[in-house]
């Protein structure tokens, strides 16, 4: 029996990511505050039937950690705009559609080690997107926002 699946509809989508980041961080105070901040470059590509998640991501963050004895503390943000940059690149797909977006995400982590064995923490990471598409016909982008958060509770016993 043939299969009546027409493969240019449905195909697996070949993904490559780029990762750039470059960071400084310095202590502030004491050695057990510091700070960072940097920047950071994302490049998605797939395939060509699945052009419209092609994005060039550019972003800032920064970050503050406190880590006395015990206790950690840290405190994270972070600004991304996305580009779609095969937008209108002659590709039905990316006629109608437009993924290019702005983020902001902010995330907290708190632990607390009880001897070199146990440890216990809390993370809450947050973030909020709006899609940039001006297309009235891009019924999944124009004017979509997306709120995220997770919240984590961990414990570890046994670290090595």
């Amino acid at each position: 029996m043939q299969s009546k699946i027409n493969p240019l509809i449905y195909s697996s989508a070949v993904f490559d990511l780029e990762r750039l980041s470059l960071a400084y961080e310095f202590p502030i105070k004491n050695k057990y505050s510091k700070l960072k901040f940097g920047i950071k470059y994302d490049k998605q590509l797939y395939n060509s039937i699945f052009t419209e998640y092609d994005l060039k991501i550019k972003g800032r963050f920064i970050q503050f950690s406190f880590n006395p004895n015990k206790h950690k503390f840290a405190i994270y943000y972070d600004n991304q705009d996305a580009e779609n940059y095969t937008y209108l690149d002659g590709n039905y797909s990316t006629e109608i559609m437009d993924r290019s977006y702005k983020e902001n995400r902010a995330k907290l982590s708190i632990t607390e080690s009880f001897d070199r064995k146990r440890s216990f923490g809390i993370i809450a990471d947050i973030h909020k997107r709006k899609n940039t598409s001006s297309i009235l016909d891009d019924k999944l982008h124009f004017k979509r926002e997306h709120k995220d958060a997770t919240f984590s509770i961990w414990y570890k016993m046994n670290n090595h």
